[in-house]
């Protein structure tokens, strides 16, 4: 868990502070509806 945590950046400056994949420009909620429409 540790290291996923590590992945995830918070920055107000980018994507209105929403918790988003280090060094990309994709937030985790996008992730996760994806995710749960059932993509992999």
């Amino acid at each position: 868990m540790k290291n996923t945590l590590s992945r995830i950046t918070i920055d107000d400056d980018k994507l209105n502070g929403k918790p988003a994949i280090r060094g990309k420009r994709i937030s985790v909620q996008t992730i996760l509806e994806f995710l749960s429409a059932g993509d992999s």
